[in-house]
């Protein structure tokens, strides 16, 4: 971890980490809260049309990009 040279800026970046580090661990149990319930999953159809609109809109964006 960085050293900062004044010590309420170090105890800010130390308070920013452990909170970072903790919001990580609760989404991670939340992830795998979700894949255990069954009744978290995404319909088949809702999953397929958004795989579609995603690659489509990357499709576009590389398009455009590549017309610059």
């Amino acid at each position: 971890m960085k050293t900062y040279k004044d010590p309420e800026e170090q105890a800010f970046a130390e308070l920013m980490q452990e909170l970072a580090r903790e919001e990580g661990r609760r989404l991670i149990e939340e992830n795998e809260r979700l894949l255990n319930d069954p009744d978290a999953a995404v319909p088949a159809e809702l999953d397929r049309k958004c795989r579609e609109l995603i690659l489509q809109a990357f499709s576009e964006q590389k398009h455009t990009q590549n017309r610059c």
